[in-house]
């Protein structure tokens, strides 16, 4: 049986992509990325301008399914990964270290994802806390076994800042009126974005509301890293100075283009032509590498 068939059965919208990923394709410490459709989820998805808001690891690969260890509502858990992609609503990602896992590294990432299961998710997503949530169990699962740190861990106040167009209501109702912004969290789309995994399955829908391609920084063999950022303007700004500075920018343009989410579907192109992508950031910081490379960027 195929991912996808364990995806359509669920009946989520995975079920759309090709046909040719197996479950024979999985490797033990590959991270699943998905989209589910709670509240506080679909507003972390909102505030880091991703698509996915919730990942698990895998622990098992078998013939017809396999398994992922997960931290979710009420307990961490192992579940199969069938049921795990029935939950998404936007499709799914699959990411895996560049650094190939050993014998000993997976019998270590299966002990230490066992180690904790059972314990009690944590809705306030501190990772000082002594309960789990989703990123911050992956994170420390991978980093037990082999010694790798994946995602950035950041404060509210630098990941809520970020995103300045964020709407900040709904976080203060779910704090209580206080925003813990010295907290220091870790999130799903920091895990995707990691130098030191590679998105080789990504059958997401594109056409999410409120989520961007993200430029991510990208690490090379000889450690020089190139930090590629991507920000959007004060829209009212530009529609006031940008027919001032540029004769051939006009507000109606503007209206019309500045600051929209961007939405766009190539499903078709994936499901009927079988055309494989490569995810936006890893094109981009390519690009942008080779522009430093050959001297026409400096760093």
């Amino acid at each position: 049986m195929s991912i996808i068939d364990c995806a359509s059965s669920g009946g989520t919208e995975a079920a759309k992509a090709d046909r040719e990923m197996s479950h024979r394709d999985l490797r033990i410490g590959d991270l699943v990325f998905i989209r589910v459709n709670a509240r506080p989820f679909l507003e972390v998805a909102r505030a880091t301008c991703s698509w996915t808001n919730h990942v698990g690891i895998v622990v098992g690969v078998g013939e017809n399914d396999s398994l992922i260890a997960e931290s979710t509502f009420p307990l961490s858990r192992v579940t199969t990964m069938s049921r795990f992609l029935a939950r998404s609503s936007g499709g799914f990602a699959i990411a895996r270290l560049k650094q190939p896992l050993d014998r000993a590294q997976q019998r270590s990432l299966i002990s230490a994802a066992t180690r904790r299961s059972g314990v009690f998710y944590d809705t306030g997503f501190n990772i000082e806390s002594q309960r789990q949530f989703c990123s911050r169990f992956v994170r420390e699962v991978i980093f037990e076994a082999t010694g790798v740190s994946i995602g950035e861990v950041e404060t509210f106040e630098t990941l809520l800042r970020r995103n300045p167009r964020h709407p900040l209501g709904f976080w203060r109702c779910w704090y209580l009126g206080w925003i813990p912004w010295q907290r220091r969290t870790v999130t799903p789309a920091s895990l995707l974005a990691s130098p030191h995994v590679r998105v080789f399955w990504d059958n997401h829908c594109n056409d999410i509301e409120g989520a961007r391609p993200s430029i991510a920084r990208k690490s090379h063999d000889d450690g020089d890293d190139v930090a590629l950022r991507m920000s959007i303007g004060a829209k009212w700004l530009e529609w006031l100075v940008g027919p001032l500075a540029n004769k051939n920018v006009i507000r109606r343009m503007i209206t019309r283009n500045a600051g929209l989410p961007w939405r766009a579907d190539n499903s078709r192109s994936r499901n009927e032509l079988g055309i494989r992508y490569r995810p936006l950031a890893e094109s981009m910081n390519d690009f942008f590498q080779q522009l430093v490379e050959t001297g026409q960027l400096r760093r």
